[in-house]
């Protein structure tokens, strides 16, 4: 019953008729918008080493399919979305029924508010000073107020 929209999948794919296959996509709002548009996110790189357009997908509201492996398995659980257990078809089949049979419209409401709350890019940037200010003993990153210092 679903249609799989493929960004950047390039030419040649054979007609199917539940595949969209779209062009790669430079602009960054038309990626939100299509991301935005889908009920959910799949996503089959089992090599990602951190998985920024699963957080890309997830700040849109949108739940993730993942593999169980590399960056994606560290941000994606069950509160955001559902694990295939290995890079197959068939356990991203199941995977994606899984999740379907959850409320996905509230799976993605957790999977923006984790989105906001641990990886936006003040939370990104404070946490980064915290590790510089823990290494270097400096003030100045470790305290909001300090300002930027350049020397």
């Amino acid at each position: 019953p679903y249609h799989l929209v493929l960004v950047g999948a390039g030419s040649g794919m054979p007609d199917e008729d539940r595949v969209i296959s779209l062009p790669y996509e430079t602009d960054p709002r038309a990626v939100a918008k299509i991301i935005a548009s889908c009920d959910a996110f799949v996503h089959a790189n089992d090599k990602e080493p951190f998985g920024l357009i699963v957080l890309e997908a997830m700040a849109c509201g949108r739940p993730v399919v993942g593999v169980n492996a590399g960056g994606v398995a560290e941000t994606v659980d069950d509160t955001v979305g559902q694990l295939a257990a290995r890079a197959e078809a068939t356990d991203y089949a199941e995977a994606v029924e899984a999740l379907f049979a959850r409320d996905i419209e509230a799976i993605g409401r957790a999977a923006r508010e984790k989105a906001v709350s641990q990886f936006a890019w003040n939370r990104v940037f404070e946490d980064l000073c915290a590790v510089y200010g823990q290494l270097t003993g400096e003030a100045t990153f470790m305290t909001p107020d300090a300002g930027l210092q350049l020397h």
